[in-house]
């Protein structure tokens, strides 16, 4: 008769040696979640699949599991999350924004998960950076681009198309940084000279953007609303607001 860890085993199909778990329960209710996965798996159902990937990928049951049983689960999660991610996208005009899009949002966080598991592998922060580039985030998109640059295995191919995308967003990278730099430095001079202080003090509440920013006090609504993204590192919709190209979310979340 199988033991039960040897049964995890053959419902995972994953590389890598288990521990054996310490916990009885918590092996009971990991061989129920794997099993679960696979079915959902097979039934075509990717998303619920792969937020239970993504869920045992982060070990909530606490059970010792090997770096490669780990890896295996993240990547069985990112397949599943990717396919329902396209879904999502695909019946959500993308006019209303993709903030709210779960699968995808999960896929965000498993790609990051995947990075500190895989240090030295160019997919994921690239990966992380094309999704960045797509909500205007060139910062941090070139941040990620860097490390993918930087890694030593991996596809070399994933590497070159990072440095082809970082050359492209360069521009637009250096420009945010230096715009929220700028930002920064209003605000502490603002800090620094009582201007902020005086105007909470008086209760003109025009210099103050309600968040903690400083604010000059004759701006436009969607001057004001592109400065608090900037300030929350939304580059994306800062240049929106700028441009008139304001999605529901973008209102929704800066006001």
């Amino acid at each position: 008769m199988k033991s039960k860890t040897a049964s995890i085993l053959a419902l995972a199909v994953v590389a890598g040696a288990w521990s054996l778990p310490r916990d009885a329960r918590a092996e009971d209710k990991l061989t129920e979640w794997v099993r679960s996965a696979r079915e959902a798996e097979a039934r075509g159902q990717f998303a619920d699949a792969g937020q239970q990937y993504y869920f045992l990928m982060n070990n909530e049951f606490n059970v010792p599991m090997s770096y490669g049983v780990k890896a295996a689960l993240g990547r069985r999660a990112v397949a599943c999350l990717t396919i329902a991610a396209r879904k999502e996208m695909q019946s959500t005009p993308s006019s209303e924004g993709w903030f709210h899009a779960e699968s995808l949002n999960t896929l965000e966080q498993a790609w990051r998960n995947m990075m500190k598991l895989e240090p030295n592998c160019p997919t994921w922060p690239y990966l992380l950076a094309t999704r960045e580039c797509a909500q205007g985030r060139y910062v941090e998109a070139r941040t990620h681009l860097n490390m993918a640059i930087k890694t030593t295995s991996g596809q070399a191919s994933v590497r070159k198309k990072a440095q082809q995308l970082l050359s492209h967003i360069g521009v637009y990278a250096s420009k945010d940084h230096a715009r929220l730099e700028a930002a920064d430095k209003a605000a502490m001079e603002a800090l620094l000279s009582g201007r902020f202080m005086t105007n909470v003090a008086g209760g003109n509440q025009t210099g103050s953007d309600g968040s903690g920013g400083w604010q000059p006090e004759s701006i436009s609504d969607s001057e004001r609303r592109a400065r608090n993204a900037e300030y929350a590192g939304d580059s994306g919709a800062a240049a929106r607001f700028r441009s008139g190209g304001t999605t529901v979310q973008d209102h929704s979340k800066y006001w």
